[in-house]
């Protein structure tokens, strides 16, 4: 569900035969607690379309302040779709990140705890 709705949102607000990209890897993620580097899966789901300002940014996972944005192409949205991704991922002990900039297009990185 997370990367079905991340990929769908990339290619909703990408621009027409903009670039969409999906890519996977393991990394070791330092525990705040001094613990050994624990191996983690960070997925990231990148787009070169239209970007989020700041403002955007602050708000995006207040849900008393949810603004649905159209697509690119008049597509309709909740508005919540992300904030739900981020609470999956965090209840299987990830973390999910959103870097954006207006008009080059934003990215958003999830991290799962690797099987052993």
């Amino acid at each position: 569900m997370v990367v079905r709705n991340l990929v769908s949102n990339a290619i909703k607000f990408a621009r027409s035969g903009g670039l969409v990209e999906l890519t996977a890897g393991l990394v070791r993620i330092e525990p705040a607690d001094g613990a050994s580097p624990a191996p983690m899966v960070r997925v990231t789901v990148r787009d070169d379309g239209v970007g989020m300002s700041g403002a955007a940014l602050a708000n995006l996972f207040a849900l008393d302040r949810t603004i649905s944005t159209p697509g690119t192409r008049g597509e309709k949205a909740a508005g919540i779709g992300l904030y739900l991704c981020r609470d999956i991922v965090e209840r299987h002990g990830g973390t999910l990140t959103v870097e954006s900039t207006p008009g080059a297009g934003t990215s958003i990185h999830f991290t799962l705890p690797a099987a052993p």
